[in-house]
């Protein structure tokens, strides 16, 4: 699991879920009163299971209520393909914040949302926030240490632009990371309702796989493949280090008879350098289960 993770976070997924407006009648705080879920026309991401080297690692279970609102999401963990455990996860939606808890009672981590998007964290004042462009796709999310451009066409993302920055008295660690997305110029794929990996790539939670409109990711296009540069420079005293890494994704698709998508196989190549050691290469092949209703 944690390996699986790791390999998707650089930078935390919502399915039928957009806000709008209703009426203030003067007595609702300054953020308004807004219903988080209208009818989008698509069907509900109920379940997404994620595999890598054939055994199934996670499961997430996708919970609405009767209204069709995303309440919670179960991930459910296996190593080496024997069952670990279950945790649940929790949504709360009041007026137009959006509230987050691994037990339900203390919600760890809440975004406030306008204009049927999340446009910042409201957790701390180092919390991330969004920035969308005229389209409402997502242009940039950034903290005091990472921003994140991302550089769109004709409604598919092409292009990532990842920089990450910590500095303290004794050293200093920079992180850019370039992601080039392709698409297929002659069969483009593309699948009815949305590709719900999309948030995945940049550190966003499972809920918003089941949403990626609140963060104005959603897309049907369907990428051929991802290319990711990458530089790490390690700075302390007189002291650098220099790693360099590349990573190669190549998908492949299948559907349900309705034009959903039914799985995602992505093939990871990574290539690493650092400093003047020799290249370490390793291939990673992950597979992604999604179940509608």
């Amino acid at each position: 699991m944690k390996t699986f993770k790791f390999l998707r976070i650089l930078f935390l997924a919502i399915i039928s879920l957009s806000i709008i407006s209703c009426t203030n009648n003067g007595e609702d705080d300054d953020l308004g009163s807004q219903s988080p879920m209208p009818d989008k026309g698509y069907k509900k991401l109920v379940q997404m299971n994620m595999k890598e080297g054939g055994d199934v690692e996670e499961r997430c279970y996708f919970n609405y209520d009767k209204d069709g609102i995303l309440t919670s999401v179960d991930v459910a963990d296996y190593g080496d393909g024997l069952f670990e455990g279950t945790e649940r996860f929790y949504l709360k939606w009041d007026k137009n914040v959006l509230y987050f808890s691994e037990n339900g009672v203390e919600y760890e981590e809440y975004y406030k949302i306008s204009d049927n998007k999340v446009v910042e964290g409201l957790w701390s004042t180092n919390a991330p926030k969004f920035k969308y462009d005229n389209n409402n796709r997502l242009f940039t999310d950034y903290d005091d240490n990472f921003r994140n451009i991302f550089t769109w066409g004709e409604g598919k993302l092409i292009r990532a632009n990842y920089t990450y920055e910590s500095v303290s008295e004794s050293s200093s660690v920079i992180r850019t990371e370039t992601a080039e997305y392709e698409y297929s110029s002659s069969t483009q794929e593309r699948c009815n309702g949305f590709f719900p990996n999309m948030t995945l790539y940049y550190g966003e939670s499972y809920e918003f796989c089941a949403m990626p409109w609140m963060l104005g990711m959603e897309q049907q296009n369907l990428p051929q493949k991802i290319q990711k540069e990458g530089i790490d420079i390690y700075e302390e005293g007189d002291y650098t280090n220099i790693a360099k890494d590349l990573r190669n994704i190549a998908f492949a698709y299948t559907y349900y008879d309705d034009g959903y998508l039914k799985t995602c196989t992505e093939i990871e190549t990574h290539t690493q350098n650092v400093g003047t050691e020799a290249e370490c290469i390793s291939v990673i092949e992950s597979v992604f289960e999604y179940f509608w209703e």
